[in-house]
This record gives structure tokens, C-alpha cells and sequence, in this order.
């Protein structure tokens, strides 16, 4: 959750508070770590912008599920993704996978 946090440059509690009203779906790990996709990282980002507009957590949530039900679904990591290596298929990553993506952006961003 920490490096989540610091990657989108908000508080751990802001990401448990949308947890707690059930925008994020968090799995988590055997050893009981909080892992987030990357599409639960957007709608955190989206949500904190919708925050910084004067909006409660919780009106944050409903508006933020509203836009994400109104929006084409993306599609699904089994598909072909389009100019993505000539159309090859891209691999679904891990919860582990993607915690090691946001600690090298990180690094990077540093």
C-alpha cells in the first residue's frame, strides 16, 4: 500500500478509505499484503482528482463507478492488443508482478 501510495503521491489511508467504500478490489497475498491492478491504480488517481475538486470520499466513489460503468471496457489481456509487437498476445501480470512495476516507476520517478 505504501508504494501504491507514494507512486500516486497520496496518503495509505485516502487508498484504505476507498477500499472501505469499495472502489478498490484489492487481493491480497499469501503473506497478507495489499496488492492493486493497475486499473484499480488509475481509478485511485481518477478518484483523487475527483477529491481535489471539493468532493467527499464517498460522493468520489459513486462518481467514479459511474464513469468507469460508462466508459467501453478495455479490452482483456488475453486479446490481442493492436501495434503492441506486431499483435502478439500480452501476458497477464501477477500481484506480484505489477508491486514490482510501481517499485521501478518509482525508482525511476525518483
Amino acid at each position: 500500500m505504501g508504494a501504491a501510495a507514494d507512486l500516486l503521491d497520496v496518503e495509505p489511508a485516502f487508498l484504505r478509505a476507498l477500499g472501505h467504500q469499495g472502489l478498490l478490489n484489492s487481493h491480497r497475498s499469501q503473506g497478507g499484503h495489499r496488492r492493486d491492478s493497475r486499473a484499480d491504480l488509475a481509478l485511485a488517481a481518477r478518484a483523487h482528482e475527483i477529491v481535489d475538486d471539493g468532493h467527499t470520499v464517498a460522493a468520489t466513489c459513486r462518481i467514479a463507478l459511474i464513469e468507469r460503468k460508462s466508459r467501453p471496457p478495455a479490452p482483456s489481456s488475453s486479446e490481442t492488443a493492436p501495434g503492441v509487437g506486431g499483435g502478439r498476445r500480452v501476458p497477464r501480470r501477477t500481484g506480484e508482478q505489477n508491486m514490482i512495476v510501481l517499485v521501478a516507476l518509482r525508482n525511476e520517478s525518483s
